[in-house]
C-alpha cells in the first residue's frame, strides 16, 4: 500500500502546540458574569460586613460567587454546604479548628491550604466580620503594586 500524502495542513497540525497559559485557561471554569440578584445568602451576608473595606468585588473564583480584593480571593462559597471558605494562614487555622470546631473546619479537600471553613449558621456577624477584615487585609499586603511603565527616553529637541 502507497504512503498517504502529507498535506501542508496535515503539517501544521502535527506542529502545532498548546501554551502553558492556554492548559492552565483550559483546566478552570470560563468567568461567567455574577449576577448580584441572585447571591447566595452567605455571600450577601460577607458582602454586607465588608462593604468598608477597600477594592472589594465580587466575581467567580473556580465557578463558585467570592468576594475579591486586588483580584485575589479571600472569601468564597465552597462545595460544603454552608460553609464558606475565607483565606486564612495555616497556622492560624490550625489554631481556629482546635479552639472552636463549632464555627470552623477543615476537610481533606482544604487540608494544607490557607483557607478555614466556616460554619456560617453558627458565627455570628461580629467574629465573621473579623476574620474577613483579616482575609482581606492578608489579600491585599499579597498584591504586588503595578510598576511604572518604562519607555524609552526622549530627548528633547
Amino acid at each position: 500500500m502507497a504512503k498517504a500524502a502529507t498535506t501542508p495542513a496535515r503539517k501544521a497540525a502535527k506542529k502545532t502546540t498548546v501554551s502553558k497559559s492556554a492548559k492552565k485557561s483550559a483546566s478552570r471554569p470560563a468567568k461567567a458574569p455574577i449576577d448580584m440578584t441572585t447571591l447566595p445568602p452567605m455571600i450577601k451576608r460577607a458582602l454586607k460586613l465588608t462593604k468598608d473595606l477597600e477594592g472589594i468585588t465580587v466575581e467567580s473564583h473556580w465557578g463558585y460567587p467570592s468576594l475579591k480584593a486586588g483580584g485575589k480571593a479571600f472569601a468564597n462559597v465552597c462545595r460544603e454546604p454552608g460553609a464558606l471558605a475565607v483565606h486564612c494562614p495555616l497556622e492560624l487555622k490550625e489554631m481556629l479548628c482546635e479552639a472552636a470546631p463549632d464555627i470552623y473546619f477543615d476537610t481533606d479537600h482544604f487540608r494544607n491550604w490557607p483557607s478555614i471553613l466556616v460554619r456560617m449558621d453558627v458565627i455570628d456577624d461580629a467574629t465573621l466580620k473579623g476574620r474577613l477584615a483579616e482575609a482581606h487585609a492578608a489579600r491585599m499586603a499579597s498584591v504586588k503594586p503595578k510598576r511604572a511603565r518604562r519607555g524609552p527616553v526622549r530627548k528633547a529637541k
